[in-house]
C-alpha cells in the first residue's frame, strides 16, 4: 500500500489479524551522485505508531550506513513506549568510531545524559533522536545513558577488521 501521496498524514491502517503494513522510504544510493543521499536518511526515525490492538513492530534498515560506503541490514522488533527505560549501558564492540553508533529516539521531550554527567546534557524533543558514536564510550568500552524520560534506544556494531565498513548489525536495546 503506497498512501504517501494521498497527503492525509497520519494514515489510518486497518489490518486483519496476520497482515502487515510497511512504511519506508526511497534511498539512499543515488548513482548521478556517487554517493549517499541524505534527504531520507533519517526520514522515519522518531516516527509514531498506534494501535488499539496489539500489533509487533519491526524496525531497521534495508541497505543502511553509518559510514561512508557499504550497505548492510539492520533490523530488530521493538517494545511498545511503556517498556523502554532512562537508563541504558552499551558496550563497544570492534568496530570502527563511526559505526559504533547509539542511537536514542524520544518519544516525549527529555535530557540525555552521557557516562555519568549530570551537568552537560542533551536536549530531545518528541519524534527526535540523538547520536552517539564510539568516541563516546569510555577508556573500558562502555557509554552509560540516563535520560529524564523514557526513550527507545538502539546500536550499531561493526567489526574493525572490515575497513569498507561491512558486517555493520543493528539491534533494539531493552533498559
Amino acid at each position: 500500500l503506497n498512501n504517501a501521496s494521498a497527503g492525509n498524514l497520519p494514515a489510518p491502517i486497518i489490518l486483519n489479524s496476520g497482515e502487515s503494513f510497511v512504511m519506508a522510504v526511497m534511498g539512499p544510493v543515488d548513482p548521478d551522485i556517487d554517493g549517499l543521499m541524505t534527504e531520507n536518511r533519517d526520514g522515519l526515525i522518531g516516527a509514531s505508531i498506534s494501535s488499539d490492538k496489539p500489533i509487533a513492530v519491526n524496525c531497521g534498515s534495508f541497505s543502511g550506513t553509518n559510514a561512508s560506503n557499504n550497505l548492510d541490514l539492520g533490523f530488530d522488533q521493538i517494545v511498545s513506549a511503556e517498556r523502554t527505560g532512562k537508563n541504558y549501558i552499551f558496550i563497544k564492540s570492534t568496530g570502527q568510531a563511526v559505526v559504533e553508533k547509539v542511537l536514542l529516539v524520544a518519544n516525549q521531550n527529555c535530557i540525555v545524559y552521557k557516562n555519568g554527567d549530570n551537568t552537560l546534557g542533551y536536549p530531545i524533543s518528541a519524534g527526535e533522536y540523538k547520536t552517539f558514536d564510539g568516541n563516546d564510550f569510555d577508556a573500558n568500552g562502555n557509554l552509560y545513558i540516563r535520560s529524564t524520560e523514557k526513550i527507545f534506544a538502539y546500536q550499531t556494531i561493526g567489526d574493525n577488521s572490515a575497513a569498507d565498513f561491512r558486517n555493520q548489525e543493528l539491534f533494539f536495546v531493552p533498559p
